[in-house]
């Protein structure tokens, strides 16, 4: 937990969901909090797991073509069958509402690689909403998240990115759903410390603007198609993905079958947008009107890593101080004995494992047809894809001269951000997002398939929409690639800006990733390329 709390979107998140839930179990690390775990005993811990870790406290969830009842049988004999039924109270209770706003500030360490101190500091409003039974409005107020952060055509991007109070949004921003009670949280990443009040009013002025003029029947509409095509696409964990939809609503007493209902949802949902201004009303309901308000901001402070040092260090003596000359002995020989323990090897047979007996001799043979047009191969495969088209596409840039090859990554990441051909970078977002189910190029590299001393590099772009909206994807893709343009310098400087301040975040959690590029980088042409990008 030291690793992960060291990262300062973690630290944010955790230090607001405490904040904001005070009085369940949500203020709790799940992890374990460094600060707290000195003081736990082993017979504490094994008291605690003997409930919640109980099969009693389980949910069963399979999802395949077979029938349901090996499965219960296999369960039955292999875990229920060999536990005494109990009743695990691990029920999570409403959190205690507040009867007026909050905000609390604390302090992290600051970013690494030099990045400017004056712009690291962290602000987020954010709002106990709904209990997450209810199906109906938390996809309602997941909508509404997405309609108020969500693209260039959002307002808060609109009032908050674009005026250049921030880099980037903060870390959680938008509709949280993994609690008893959802929230919702908007704020900053990279703002200058003269800033924060102003994000703060700019936040609640924005709420204010939309409960007044609602939001265009054509965001409405592509944002309700993108919810659309997220649900039909199917994925080689797709059964993992429902269980994720389901789960929360469904521990917390909902029906896990109307998780998933999402036509009859969307059925209801019209029906009310028809019936008055609904997302507005849910605006004055849970934004305006809602007192369980807490603005949360976070500080860069450089002494904070030798303060933590010494905070430890200061417990850690506190805690040697009460033990006499016998108990420093067995806590010495009980961590000698658990470190022989973890460098004992493990029984893998415990696991489940793949046989080369379970693998068939034949694989599956997937027919593709191959079609030249206007001298380009193009491959056609015909798959059961929920009626969604999918393209796939990797442009030869070989040519690309040595001194511009740092910028392709960059290139790629803005290209379907910018203007292009008839539509500034607002109006191809609403394109893209009411006839696709997104537009995106990523830097490719591998190495030749016959010679691994050779790479082979391209840019790899991918786009899908729903069959009915094939002409308008090929339509948009021939725009963003015939006639785009950068000559926005300003939008250009918003999209470096936020892309410099997620590379900054990701630092702490992407060490080992950025490690390992970089030490490998001298081995081969392919393994420098990708460091390059």
């Amino acid at each position: 937990m030291k690793g992960s709390l060291s990262d300062n979107s973690t630290l944010f998140c955790e230090r607001l969901t405490q904040n904001l839930y005070p009085t369940t179990t949500y203020q709790y690390n799940s992890g374990g909090d460094p600060d707290f775990i000195p003081n736990l005993t082993y017979d504490q811990l094994k008291d605690f797991y003997k409930k919640p870790y109980h099969p009693s406290n389980a949910w069963f969830l399979t999802y395949c073509d077979l029938a349901p009842q090996n499965h219960l049988k296999f369960l039955e004999e292999n875990a229920l069958s060999k536990f005494s039924s109990i009743v695990p109270n691990t029920s999570v209770g409403d959190e205690v509402r507040w009867t007026e706003p909050k905000v609390i500030q604390e302090t992290c360490p600051p970013l690494a690689l030099g990045a400017d101190l004056e712009r690291q500091t962290k602000i987020t409003v954010a709002l106990l909403l709904n209990k997450i039974s209810d199906n109906f409005e938390s996809f309602s107020l997941y909508l509404l998240s997405l309609l108020l952060t969500r693209g260039p055509n959002s307002p808060f991007y609109q009032n908050l990115i674009e005026a250049g109070l921030g880099l980037d949004y903060s870390p959680d921003t938008g509709y949280s759903a993994g609690y008893r009670e959802a929230h919702f949280s908007v704020g900053l990443s990279g703002v200058k410390e003269q800033d924060v009040e102003a994000v703060k009013e700019t936040i609640m002025e924005t709420l204010k603007q939309v409960a007044e003029e609602g939001f265009e029947e054509e965001r409405i509409e592509s944002i309700l198609h993108q919810v659309e095509i997220s649900q039909k696409t199917v994925t080689s964990d797709f059964g993992m993905q429902l269980a994720g939809r389901l789960h929360t609503s469904w521990i917390h007493g909902g029906d896990p079958v109307k998780s998933l209902q999402y036509n009859t949802t969307i059925a209801r949902l019209r029906k009310e947008m028809a019936a008055g201004p609904f997302f507005q009303n849910l605006i004055k309901k849970y934004f305006l009107s809602n007192p369980h308000k807490l603005t949360f901001i976070m500080k860069p402070d450089e002494s904070y890593p030798t303060k933590l040092k010494e905070k430890e260090e200061e417990k850690i003596k506190q805690i040697k101080s009460t033990l006499n000359q016998d108990q420093i002995s067995k806590v010495i020989e009980q961590a000698k004995e658990l470190k022989l323990r973890q460098e004992e090897k493990q029984n893998v047979s415990l696991l489940p494992t793949l046989t080369i007996s379970d693998i068939p001799r034949i694989g599956i043979n997937t027919p593709i047809i191959h079609k030249k047009i206007n001298g380009t191969t193009v491959q056609f495969l015909d798959q059961p894809t929920n009626g969604i088209t999918y393209l796939r596409a990797i442009f030869d840039i070989s040519n690309i001269p040595a001194s511009l090859q740092p910028y392709v990554p960059l290139f790629c990441s803005i290209l379907t951000d910018m203007s292009a051909g008839e539509f500034d970078n607002r109006e191809l977002s609403q394109k893209i997002e009411t006839y696709t189910g997104g537009l995106s190029m990523s830097p490719f590299v591998s190495n030749n398939h016959s010679n691994l001393d050779l790479l082979e590099d391209g840019a790899f772009f991918h786009g899908s929409c729903l069959n009915r909206n094939l002409d308008n994807m090929f339509s948009l893709i021939k725009t963003v690639f015939l006639d785009p343009k950068f000559d926005d310098l300003d939008l250009l400087k918003i999209l470096l800006s936020s892309r410099m301040s997620q590379l900054l975040e990701s630092v702490v959690d992407s060490g080992t990733k950025y490690a390992s590029c970089f030490s490998s980088a001298g081995l081969s042409d392919v393994h420098y390329r990708k460091e390059l990008w």
